[in-house]
């Protein structure tokens, strides 16, 4: 995997070393998500964290089948975005399932 530092900013504006960079990726997906290599992960994303995005989706491929699909901007035009999110989950039909994408208004809320 290529580790090298994303282009996007963490909240308080700091970037995450390499290092802790390409762990983090390997611990999300192996640890968190206990994916394997019999796995299908889909990343989905949006235009602002497409860089993590990108990231997650390397150490995927690594071991495994993986897509990215950009959904669009939530927050700007929900229903496109959701449509796109239906879209590439009825596409892929993934085992494993990454959402890197801003979600300010909470409406992909699992916990209502």
């Amino acid at each position: 995997m290529n580790a090298t530092r994303p282009e996007t900013p963490m909240q308080d504006g700091s970037l995450p070393a390499a290092h802790d960079f390409a762990r983090g990726t390997d611990e999300l997906l192996r640890t968190c998500l206990a994916a394997t290599a019999d796995d299908r992960v889909l990343v989905l994303t949006d235009p602002a964290t497409q860089d993590l995005a990108q990231h997650i989706l390397e150490a995927a491929a690594a071991f495994t089948t993986a897509e990215m699909r950009l959904v669009g901007d939530l927050d700007a035009d929900y229903p496109a975005a959701f449509a796109a999110v239906e879209r590439a989950l009825a596409e892929v039909r993934p085992t494993v399932t990454v959402f890197a994408a801003r979600d300010a208004g909470d409406r992909l809320a699992w916990d209502d």
